[in-house]
C-alpha cells in the first residue's frame, strides 16, 4: 500500500518535471527561429543619382517617376546614414513578379540583431495617401500575424501611419520628410507598384524646382534631356 502511495505521488512530479522540460525546448527552438536570419546582408553604398533626379523629373514633367527597386533602396540607405536612430540598420524592398513587394529590416535591440521580413501589396489610394496590406511577416525564420505585429505597432508609428487590421495607411507627408528630405519645391502625392518598379507620383514648384535642379545640374543633366 506504501509502495502504490508513493508511485501515485511520483506521477505528479513526473508530470510537471515533462511539461517544464517541454516548454523550455519550445522556448528554445522559437528563439533558435528568432535568431535565425535567412537574408542575406544589405548591401551599402549604393549611389542615389539616379532615383533622386527620376524624382525630380517627375516635379518638373508631372509624369510619374519609375523607381527600381535598387533605386529606392539607395535612396533609403542613404537617409538612414544621415539619421541619429540605431535601432533599424538598414532597409531593402525587393519588387517581385506578381508586384508584391519583400520588404527586410535588420533591427537592434538590446543588442541582439534581429532579421525583419514581409511581404506587401501596395495599392493604390486616395491622393497624398499610400496603402499597403500586410501579408505576411517573419521575424528571423518564425512567422507571426501581422495584424498581431501592427496592432502593437500602432503603440509606436508615427502620426502619420494608420493601422486597419493588417492594412497600413501612410500619409505622403512621410515619405516627403523620409525620401525626399523635404527637396525643395518637390511633394510625393502617390506610391504604387507596377511593372516592377515602384511609380512615385510627384508634384512640385517649378520655380523653385529649377533653383534645385541648377544647383544639382551634373547629377541631373543627362535624365532631364
Amino acid at each position: 500500500m506504501k509502495q502504490a502511495a508513493q508511485k501515485r505521488g511520483k506521477k505528479p512530479l513526473i508530470f510537471i518535471v515533462s511539461f517544464v522540460v517541454l516548454l523550455l525546448m519550445i522556448i528554445g527552438i522559437l528563439f533558435a527561429l528568432i535568431l535565425n536570419d535567412p537574408n542575406q546582408p544589405i548591401a551599402t553604398g549604393a549611389k542615389t543619382d539616379t532615383g533622386v533626379a527620376k524624382l525630380v523629373k517627375a516635379a518638373v514633367t508631372g509624369a510619374p517617376a519609375q523607381l527600381s527597386s535598387e533605386e529606392m533602396n539607395a535612396i533609403l540607405a542613404a537617409k538612414l546614414a544621415k539619421g541619429t536612430q540605431t535601432k533599424i540598420k538598414g532597409v531593402r524592398f525587393t519588387i517581385n513578379g506578381d508586384n508584391t513587394v519583400d520588404a527586410y529590416v535588420p533591427v537592434d535591440y538590446k543588442g541582439i540583431r534581429f532579421g525583419v521580413s514581409a511581404n506587401l501589396t501596395v495599392a493604390p489610394a486616395a491622393e497624398k495617401q499610400i496603402s499597403a496590406t500586410v501579408n505576411s511577416i517573419k521575424i528571423g525564420r518564425l512567422p507571426v500575424n501581422p495584424a498581431w505585429v501592427l496592432s502593437y505597432g500602432k503603440t509606436v508609428f508615427p502620426k502619420e501611419v494608420g493601422v486597419d487590421g493588417n492594412v497600413l495607411h501612410v500619409n505622403a507627408d512621410l515619405l516627403n520628410t523620409y525620401v525626399l528630405e523635404n527637396m525643395v519645391g518637390a511633394d510625393i502625392s502617390s506610391l504604387t507598384v507596377a511593372n516592377q518598379n515602384f511609380v512615385v507620383g510627384v508634384s512640385g514648384n517649378i520655380d523653385k524646382l529649377k533653383i534645385y535642379i541648377e544647383q544639382n545640374l551634373k547629377s541631373y543633366i543627362g535624365l532631364l534631356s
